[in-house]
């Protein structure tokens, strides 16, 4: 799926596996809590497409349970490997299933920093 941002020529791929689909971001966004919050946490040309991309990354997982996956995120190989599903709230209201909050916002998972 095209997303544009890192660059104008990114692309991620979606592979569906049983009821979950897994996110292969590339550089869409460095970590999950950043794609989460909607934070552009890397090189781009045009901050405004790289927040547009982050918004569909998040959409796409509020539709369907969704590992994702940036190339750069630490906790990656763990998510996979746990099969844990990105979450998401907002003011309070669970709209990802999967994780823990940290606040009523956006949020990302609970890991060690």
């Amino acid at each position: 799926m095209p997303t544009s941002g890192h660059t104008s020529s990114h692309f991620s791929v979606i592979v569906k596996d049983g009821d979950m689909q897994i996110v292969l971001a590339g550089d869409a966004s460095y970590l999950e809590t950043t794609m989460l919050r909607g934070i552009v946490d890397g090189i781009s040309p045009d901050e405004s497409v790289a927040k547009a991309t982050l918004s569909l990354i998040r959409q796409l997982c509020m539709g369907h349970p969704t590992i994702y996956l940036p190339t750069h995120d630490p906790e990656s190989g763990a998510r996979l490997s746990q099969r844990r599903p990105s979450s998401v709230r907002r003011n309070g209201r669970l709209l990802l299933s999967g994780l823990v909050s940290r606040s009523n916002d956006l949020i990302g998972f609970s890991a060690r920093r």
